[in-house]
């Protein structure tokens, strides 16, 4: 539900305190629980007044834009003096009363911010990578030796078309590495077909004529 004028104004007046506070002080101190969305309330409810303006009132509308502009100006002063201060007590041990001066928001997004710092830390002073870089780190091509042949001239008999049976680790060849998806479709080299029949990794695809 939009907000009234005089709740707008009001809103307006509280985000200009909290920047005074914020200058004013070194740590972060308690806003409302609904501060930011009071913020969004109120940014939203002049949008839809500016909406319904344009149509029919330019004056009007034209006022309610510089309104937004204004909201969006002090409210990105707030966000860089008190996301700034937050962003320090991530690097340092958190004390319950910091805590408690911030909205739920807030803690998440602290929260979030420590542990990244936190790997970062561990990273440069250990070499410690992080879990989910662990995890991100490919396997290494599976090698599969395939028996050295005398060298000649190959023919279209060489090769055999093949399908594959499900996602395959990457495979090392001596021309290149194979990465094979569930259903690719593929001519490979007929021993090195063979192997992957065997393995039940891919079915011969015969071709009628």
């Amino acid at each position: 539900m939009p907000l009234t004028p005089q709740e707008i104004d009001r809103a307006f007046s509280d985000l200009l305190s909290a920047i005074r506070v914020e200058k004013n002080s070194k740590r972060v101190r308690k806003i409302d629980a609904r501060f930011y969305e009071t913020y969004r309330e109120a940014y939203e409810s002049l949008s839809q007044e500016a909406e319904k303006a344009a149509s029919g009132d330019i004056d009007k509308y034209l006022q309610l834009k510089d309104r937004m502009r204004k909201f969006e100006t002090e409210f990105s002063t707030f966000f860089q003096l008190r996301y700034s201060k937050i962003l320090r007590l991530s690097v340092y041990r958190i004390e319950n009363e910091d805590l408690e001066m911030l909205t739920d928001s807030e803690k998440k997004f602290l929260t979030s911010i420590g542990e990244r710092t936190r790997e970062q830390f561990l990273y440069i002073s250990r070499g410690e990578l992080p879990k989910r870089q662990k995890e991100a780190i490919p396997p290494e091509p599976e090698k599969i030796d395939i028996p050295k042949q005398k060298h000649e001239p190959e023919s279209p008999d060489a090769y055999t078309l093949v399908r594959i049976v499900g996602d395959q680790p990457p495979i090392a060849q001596p021309d290149r590495n194979y990465f094979f998806r569930d259903n690719d479709l593929v001519h490979l080299n007929r021993k090195f077909a063979e192997l992957l029949i065997k393995r039940k990794s891919a079915v011969e695809v015969k071709l009628h004529q």
